[in-house]
């Protein structure tokens, strides 16, 4: 009996107190069948009747001047009554239903595997360029094409599939090992990156046109992929290997006694964004409108369900108001930072050349510092260039 109250509703009710027994004789004589009695009290009882009958009971109490107190309404009519009372929990609920249908034509999630050096941040940009992000249209979708025009768009990929599974995008990839390329092999020539003195061509593919001593500059063949053979005749190859020279290198570091420091104000604020697929709707925000100069920090985090990335998140932007003060160095500071900023430079052009030598002039003035430092080294200034037959 209790699965049909909650299916066809129902309405628990409390006569007055003295007044019990004869709301019993009542409900006896008008044919209305209470359930579920219960004592509260002495003289109080409760109980329960249909949905669709208590209002005759009421009418038939009302006219006999028994007073009734309506304790508790339930079931589904009622559930459903105070839904639709409600209309944005029905809009949200139809929205549910349109997007629950619907995400079966939408992309959910991206995987990526295979990856070893390449970024998987990299990647999904360049699938995303290509048309295969979050929220793709699935029956618009050409997978072998996204697959194409990720091996033609990245050397660094010599293999690449992607393969749909429900509403998540499987993308297997292959890296390009040294000396293997992802697309067709076409002849090159090897030309000078920068000015300098051979020492050392070697040349294992292709004809060396430089010997070592020779001087070059920036731009100049160094090795043809053109070959002309006795028996053959021209034919074409890819120029290939290293052609060591010494280069000199001038790197100018100037560092201002008067500059202008960070200072934050302490005036913070955010904003919450939706994310649903690839759509961004901010939920949240304070404080008003973004003012003046800020740093900015941004998260983005996707909700999932047993390991699986939902298409819904939510991004949170951090908003931090600095002003600009004029501040000054001392001119052991500014030397000191000035030789900081160089050691950056000269560590980062380190990896691809030996160092022979290094000398550093130090100027002086009345406005700051500034470290003028000529490096010679030794490094492969061949610079791979294709060329078409045609």
């Amino acid at each position: 009996m209790r699965w049909l109250l909650l299916l066809l509703g129902f309405c628990e009710v409390e006569p007055a107190p003295g007044v019990a027994g004869d709301f019993l004789e009542l409900c006896r004589a008008a044919g209305r069948s209470p359930r579920r009695i219960k004592r509260t009290g002495e003289g109080r009882i409760r109980c329960v009747f249909f949905a669709l009958e208590v209002r005759h009971v009421l009418e038939a109490a009302r006219e006999q001047g028994i007073l009734l107190r309506v304790t508790r309404r339930g079931g589904t009519p009622h559930f459903c009554g105070r839904v639709l009372r409600r209309p944005g929990l029905v809009a949200g609920l139809l929205l549910a239903l349109a997007l629950t249908v619907a995400s079966r034509l939408f992309l959910f999630g991206v995987e990526i595997t295979g990856n070893e050096t390449v970024a998987a941040k990299e990647l999904r940009e360049e699938l995303a360029a290509a048309g295969l992000r979050t929220g793709s249209f699935l029956p618009g979708l050409d997978t072998d094409a996204v697959a194409a025009a990720l091996r033609r768009g990245d050397a660094r990929i010599a293999y690449a599939a992607v393969n749909l599974q429900g509403t998540v995008a499987r993308v297997q990839i292959r890296e390009a090992r040294e000396g293997e390329s992802a697309g067709p092999r076409l002849p090159a020539n090897l030309v000078a990156k920068s000015d300098g003195v051979i020492t050392s061509p070697l040349v294992y593919e292709g004809r060396c046109l430089v010997q070592e001593g020779d001087v070059v500059r920036a731009g100049q063949l160094l090795a043809s992929g053109l070959l002309d053979t006795e028996n053959n005749g021209l034919r074409v190859t890819r120029a290939a290997g290293e052609i060591l020279a010494r280069t000199v290198h001038t790197y100018t570091v100037y560092v201002p006694f008067v500059y202008e420091e960070k200072c934050h104000t302490g005036r913070e604020w955010s904003e919450i964004s939706l994310l649903f697929f690839s759509l961004d709707r901010k939920v949240f925000k304070t404080t008003g409108k973004r003012v003046g100069r800020c740093d900015i920090i941004e998260k983005t985090e996707w909700l999932s369900v047993g390991g699986r990335e939902l298409p819904i998140g939510f991004a949170r932007t951090q908003y931090a108001e600095y002003v600009l003060t004029e501040a000054r160095y001392t001119a052991e500071e500014a030397l000191a930072k000035a030789y900081e900023e160089l050691g950056a430079c000269l560590f980062e052009e380190s990896a691809a050349r030996r160092v022979l030598s290094r000398r550093t002039e130090t100027v002086v003035d009345g406005d700051g510092v500034t470290l003028i430092c000529t490096v010679v080294a030794e490094e492969n200034i061949a610079a791979t260039v294709e060329f078409s037959i045609g």
